[in-house]
């Protein structure tokens, strides 16, 4: 079993950025809405679902012989970094414009 506190650390860091830098967009832009919040309220309980799926596959592995032993921590929560990061760039092209330019050549590797 992988030591997965710092996964989760991680993880959780990336999540609260990819929350403040929506809601700092959404503030921006003029577009807040609790219900889009909600959502994505909604959207980051899944990636704690995931990872809760995936720290209990592994955890299984060593009491139960499910014959296979894939590490699912790691790869789960680089995942979903990857998804928050690209998140956050996206939201911190829309809120500052002289920065666009640059968020979208990372984000359509240009």
């Amino acid at each position: 079993m992988t030591d997965c506190k710092p996964y989760l650390i991680v993880v959780g860091v990336f999540i609260i950025l990819d929350i403040v830098s929506g809601l700092l967009k959404a503030f921006y832009s003029g577009e807040f809405s609790s219900e889009k919040m909600r959502k994505g309220i909604y959207h980051k309980a899944t990636y704690v679902l995931i990872i809760a799926l995936a720290i209990t596959c592994e955890l299984s592995e060593a009491y139960i012989e499910l014959g296979f032993s894939i590490p699912l921590v790691k790869p789960t929560t680089a995942y979903i970094i990857f998804c928050e990061f690209m998140s956050i760039i996206e939201n911190i092209g829309a809120i500052n414009p002289s920065l666009k330019e640059y968020t979208d050549r990372f984000m359509h590797n240009e």
